[in-house]
């Protein structure tokens, strides 16, 4: 989509579907530009498409990305590195979340085992079944990688979406670990 000038661009993020018998649907579109907010109005399809009659915006373009100042490109470029790990190493899961979104401002990465003496009382005098569903736990816990984003706060769930799809790809993820993914607002 365009606007009436053919200046700026937007990208439809999401497949829309019209019901039976209904003549509007409603699709989230993401404004092609380093800005974040906007309130210009892309009515215009650059491909025409014969059932589709009119484009009515509903709202602003809200929660867009500044452009990327060069400490920010620098860090990102050094991160990006680790990207050739297929082992799940801390920077590699920080380079494909900063490049899932440029909103991101933070990333920490943590396993889920911080104390492992926390988990000793649970198996001390313990049933064997007790003890199985302690060591599943156990388990579960040794292969979680939490990934924690600090974003504004006025960031929407489109990033989190994001991150998920790019961490989650069978490139990316070593098969062992399951991915828990947080946000922090600053």
């Amino acid at each position: 989509m365009v606007d009436d000038g053919g200046q700026k661009i937007g990208v439809l993020l999401e497949e829309v579907f019209f019901d039976i018998g209904v003549e509007e649907a409603i699709g989230k579109v993401e404004l092609q530009e380093f800005i974040s907010t906007s309130d210009v109005r892309l009515t215009t399809l650059q491909n025409p498409l014969p059932y589709i009659g009119q484009i009515t915006p509903i709202d602003i373009f809200r929660y867009g990305a500044e452009a990327e100042d060069d400490e920010s490109l620098r860090s990102r470029i050094l991160i990006s590195m680790a990207d050739k790990s297929t082992a799940g190493a801390e920077m590699t899961y920080q380079s494909y979340t900063y490049s899932s979104d440029a909103r991101i401002k933070d990333v920490a990465v943590y396993n889920a085992i911080r104390e492992f003496d926390r988990y000793i009382p649970n198996f001390v005098m313990k049933s064997e079944d007790e003890a199985k569903a302690n060591l599943y736990q156990l388990f579960v816990d040794f292969a979680t990688v939490e990934v924690v984003v600090y974003a504004p706060d006025d960031i929407d769930n489109t990033v989190i979406d994001r991150i998920t799809d790019v961490l989650n790809d069978k490139e990316v993820r070593p098969l062992t670990d399951k991915l828990s993914i947080k946000k922090l607002l600053r």
